[in-house]
């Protein structure tokens, strides 16, 4: 059975986190930059998206407005991503009316643009209240992506329906190991190897990853397999 693999670039920005909002812009000026240069120059690049949220290109402007038309540019020709959220906004603890401001705010926000994307994106937030697929639905979103929330034995599988507290349904995607699992490869190749080898695999078993994606039993002697062959490889 064939299975398309999409590959998509992209950004997770955290404004304020665990360093200062100075050191944020700084981080930002260079790395939206440079995303914007390689859209232009490099063919072989056909995307970017840039967390969904719009704060991150009005920051960007307010240091760099002459590269305001060359954002339009991009978003239009759709190979920048961005929206439709104004900042990663907590679902959980907050209030129902700061979640829809700030999808509201961040929607017109990203108009100035071009289009947004109609995804909820939510890579990390820590929690998902119950009238979510009721907010979504109401900006016109029928599909959603995130991470924490869900935990591992909580669903059979990674993409199902999720029905909020007044039946209102979205289609959902579940990011089973998160958005870092990119940060966490290596720069040394034997190093790379190992992690590619080794640890996916091992986490790939624990959290039952190929039956979340193939939506089926896999049998043990699946994982064996793929473990010996791995091994062999290794000692190339």
């Amino acid at each position: 059975m064939k299975r398309k693999v999409h590959v998509i670039p992209h950004s997770h920005w955290d404004r304020e986190w665990y360093f200062t909002t100075s050191r944020s812009k700084v981080y930002l000026m260079k790395d939206l930059k440079d995303v914007l240069d390689t859209l232009e120059t490099n063919n072989d690049f056909k995307y970017f998206m840039v967390d969904a949220q719009g704060s991150l290109l009005e920051d960007y402007i307010k240091w760099m407005p002459q590269d305001k038309q060359r954002i339009k540019k991009l978003v239009q020709a759709k190979k920048l991503i961005i929206g439709p959220w104004y900042t990663q906004s907590d679902q959980l603890v907050i209030s129902g009316e700061s979640i829809v401001r700030n999808m509201y705010y961040g929607m017109k926000c990203c108009e100035t643009f071009g289009e947004y994307m109609n995804v909820g994106y939510v890579p990390d937030s820590f929690g998902q209240s119950g009238n979510m697929p009721q907010i979504y639905r109401q900006f016109g979103i029928e599909d959603t992506l995130f991470w924490r929330g869900v935990s591992d034995d909580m669903v059979k599988h990674t993409d199902y329906n999720w029905r909020g507290d007044d039946g209102s349904v979205v289609f959902t995607t579940q990011i089973p190991f998160g958005y870092y699992i990119g940060g966490n490869i290596p720069e040394d190749d034997k190093a790379s190897d190992e992690f590619w080898q080794k640890e996916c695999f091992e986490k790939a078993v624990k959290n039952k990853g190929l039956e979340r994606s193939f939506k089926q039993a896999i049998p043990q002697e699946v994982y064996e397999s793929l473990e010996k062959e791995m091994t062999e490889l290794e000692t190339r």
